[in-house]
């Protein structure tokens, strides 16, 4: 099946958390998600009478010189008679599927892409290792923003076509000694979107998303910083005024595991 896909303006739209820091420690945090974000895909599902929608998204990235993507586990396991699809250069929708390394716990999934999904992918600007890391140590606070696709955010146009619009949630962030990072998420308190107060998405479809990590000086990023993808999204614990994920020390764990389908 082949889904058409809308490649507008609007699926560019970057959403952020009003935060309790200051106004060149948002800046900065925008230009870093706006450097990291584009890294982050949508994965699209199929009714039966083929009407696309969004099922979650994928992090692309580069690990030990190889292209890889990463996504939530169970995205793939709750959908697992969904034909799913993923867009390429071209604004067309290709097959989504392959072997993947799992770690169920983690609810993480992974896999090295073939020549083909590369070539697919050759619009995107794959996450490079050198910005995958910890934000800051293991017990620290230290500032995120949750890269995805909210499936309140994106719309069907017609019957094949679908327009997805990525969002950054941002929040307050800590990694705890199990390698399970929690995002401050407090959707009532708002956003700022292009100087506006508006209502937040809820983060349904952001989980196998980017968790990028910047380090804190207080309550301010420290200045001079970057950002790095510190984990992959999995949980909205919607109770908890949570956003969880798993980290990027158990996410390269999994990947040196993978088989390489290129060699």
């Amino acid at each position: 099946m082949i889904i058409r896909v809308r490649r507008t303006g609007k699926h560019n739209t970057t959403v952020k958390i009003k935060l309790a820091i200051g106004a060149p420690s948002r800046a900065i945090a925008d230009a870093e998600s706006e450097r990291l974000r584009h890294s982050v895909v949508p994965i699209v599902g199929a009714t039966p009478e083929r009407r696309p929608y969004l099922v979650g998204s994928a992090v692309l990235l580069i690990h030990r010189e190889r292209k890889v993507l990463a996504t939530a586990h169970h995205v793939l396991s709750d959908n697992e008679q969904v034909p799913l699809s993923i867009f390429a250069s071209d604004g067309v929708s290709r097959p989504f599927g392959g072997t993947f390394n799992i770690a169920p716990e983690a609810d993480l999934a992974v896999k090295h892409l073939s020549a083909d999904e590369i070539a697919a992918f050759s619009h995107i600007p794959f996450i490079q290792q050198t910005d995958v890391g910890q934000a800051t140590a293991a017990g620290n606070r230290f500032y995120a923003g949750v890269a995805g696709y909210p499936s309140t955010r994106s719309k069907r146009m017609d019957r094949s076509t679908l327009d997805t619009r990525t969002t950054v949630l941002g929040g307050l962030a800590i990694e705890r000694p199990s390698g399970i990072i929690e995002v401050s998420f407090a959707k009532r308190e708002g956003m700022v979107d292009h100087g506006e107060h508006v209502t937040p998405p809820d983060p349904t479809g952001m989980s196998g998303g980017a968790i990028f990590g910047m380090a804190l000086d207080g309550f301010e990023i420290q200045p001079g910083g970057s950002a790095k993808l510190v984990g992959i999204a999995t949980r909205w614990r919607r109770g908890e005024k949570t956003i969880c994920g798993s980290s990027v020390e158990i996410l390269t764990q999994l990947l040196e595991e993978i088989q390489d389908p290129n060699s």
